[in-house]
């Protein structure tokens, strides 16, 4: 199973079909069978999103708003190659200075059923640290509760290994986040810290991860190559 993340800016100022396209076609070229993005905006007066991603991958696609902003709505999507069988949306603490929400979304892999989610913590680097272990604790509770196979995407807006993280790593101690090491997603033209991560839940096998070359966002693109190591039920 492949899976990709992509902090994509919000396509703010820009031609919004030439920009979702190319996002579209990063997507198809890299065999991604499921695609996390954070900062997707809605606008009123514009396709919506999911529907763009739809048609222009021939994937399915959900969109979860998170921050109303002046003429738009920033959210998370997730694009799937397999349908989407029950999507859903988590409010996490902390509304300053934009909602977070934690987006989840049940489709499917080789015949598993795999739950998949997709957040963007806050920023504001050090001062919003506290903020953002509540809000990653939320997401560790969602996914305690979780009954399929389950991977978590997204913008963390902190490193792999920093204290936010913490009760995420507790979920599969024996891993500890080492597929992250080296990796670089941030400024996209000279990356200084990983943001933009992938966790796969107990259970997976990391084959391959890496960031991609400098696309069209401050961000990298970040995808990894997945295999389940344990029998997952088989969708009936």
């Amino acid at each position: 199973m492949r899976v990709l993340t992509y902090n994509i800016a919000g396509h703010r100022g820009r031609d919004q079909l030439d920009y979702l396209k190319r996002i579209a076609d990063l997507i198809v070229e890299t065999g991604a069978d499921v695609a996390g993005l954070q900062e997707v905006a809605m606008y009123a007066d514009r396709v919506p999103p999911q529907v763009a991603f739809a048609a222009l991958t021939g994937f399915h696609a959900d969109f979860q708003a998170a921050h109303r902003s002046r003429g738009h709505i920033l959210g998370n999507l997730i694009v799937s190659r397999t349908p989407l069988q029950e999507v859903s949306g988590h409010e996490l603490p902390g509304q300053f200075p934009e909602r977070r929400v934690l987006q989840e979304v049940l489709t499917s892999a080789d015949g598993h059923p795999v739950t998949m989610y997709n957040t963007h913590l806050v920023h504001l680097s050090s001062a919003a640290s506290l903020v953002r272990r509540r809000q990653i604790r939320r997401v560790v509770l969602e996914m305690r509760g979780c009954s399929t196979p389950y991977v978590l995407v997204g913008d963390m807006n902190a490193a792999p290994h920093s204290r936010e993280f913490g009760s995420v790593r507790k979920l599969d101690p024996s891993r500890l986040g080492n597929h992250h090491h080296g990796l670089r997603s941030w400024p996209s033209r000279r990356p200084l810290i990983q943001y933009d991560h992938i966790w796969p839940g107990p259970g997976w096998q990391v084959l391959d991860v890496r960031v991609l070359d400098p696309h069209i966002s401050d961000h990298r693109p970040v995808l990894a190559e997945i295999q389940w190591k344990q029998p997952a039920p088989i969708i009936p």
